[in-house]
C-alpha cells in the first residue's frame, strides 16, 4: 500500500508527458516543421539510449532497474530539455529532437506494455 500512491503518480506523470509530446509532435509534422530527417534523427538518438542503458545495465537487468532509469533518462531528462529549450527559444532543433525522442519512447513504451498484455 505504501508504493502504490508514489507508483501511481509515476506512471500517470509518464503518460501525461508522452501524450503531451506526441500530439505535439503530430502538430508539428502536420505544419511541416518537423521533417523525415528530425525523425530519423529522433529514432537514432532514442535507440542508442536505449541500447546505452541496456548495456549498462546487462548484469543487474533487474525489472526495477529498468522500469525507474528509462524513464528517468528517455522521458524526464528530454522533456526538461525541451521545456528549458521552448522558455528560453535557445535551439528549436534540440527541442524538436527531444519531443521527437519522447514520442518515441512513449510509442515503444506503449507497445511493450500491450505486446506483454496479449502474450500472457
Amino acid at each position: 500500500m505504501g508504493l502504490t500512491i508514489p507508483l501511481l503518480i509515476y506512471d500517470l506523470s509518464i503518460l501525461i508527458i508522452g501524450i503531451i509530446a506526441i500530439k505535439k509532435t503530430l502538430e508539428m509534422w502536420k505544419q511541416k516543421e518537423i521533417k523525415y530527417r528530425e525523425l530519423t534523427f529522433g529514432l537514432i538518438i532514442t535507440l542508442t539510449l536505449l541500447s546505452a542503458i541496456i548495456t549498462i545495465n546487462y548484469k543487474e537487468m533487474s525489472y526495477w532497474s529498468l522500469f525507474f532509469k528509462i524513464p528517468i533518462i528517455m522521458l524526464f531528462i528530454p522533456y526538461l530539455i525541451y521545456h528549458i529549450t521552448e522558455m528560453i527559444k535557445m535551439n528549436s532543433y534540440i527541442s524538436k529532437l527531444s519531443l521527437i525522442n519522447i514520442s518515441y519512447t512513449t510509442l515503444g513504451i506503449t507497445f511493450y506494455i500491450l505486446i506483454g498484455i496479449f502474450l500472457n
